[in-house]
């Protein structure tokens, strides 16, 4: 039997690896290292609101808006799934009362 998926919104205050080589600025180099993770099915918003430089990235405190896909729309979930992703540590994860068309 398959999974039901759940769209959720969420906004989440993370921390992100940016990799010094990415195209474009630091807001499109948060963006696709947060649409690399398994769990995000959008990226609606990114506002970089810390930055430490280091040898080979870039360790961007942001928050994001986002959509996930999840089996279960709960905040404990989504945090999961972001902190599963490659370099992306999360301080904090609010879902959204009204989930996403």
């Amino acid at each position: 039997m398959a999974a039901t998926v759940h769209r959720v919104g969420v906004t989440a205050d993370l921390t992100i690896d940016v990799p010094r080589n990415d195209q474009g600025d630091l807001v499109a180099g948060a963006r696709a290292a947060l649409a690399r993770v398994d769990a995000v099915d959008g990226v609606d918003d990114v506002e970089v609101t810390g930055l430490t430089p280091r040898l080979n990235d870039l360790r961007a405190d942001v928050q994001a808006d986002l959509t996930l896909a999840l089996e279960r729309a709960n905040a404990d979930d989504a945090r999961q799934a972001l902190a599963d992703g490659f370099g992306v540590d999360v301080a904090d994860v609010r879902v959204h009362e009204n989930p996403p068309p």
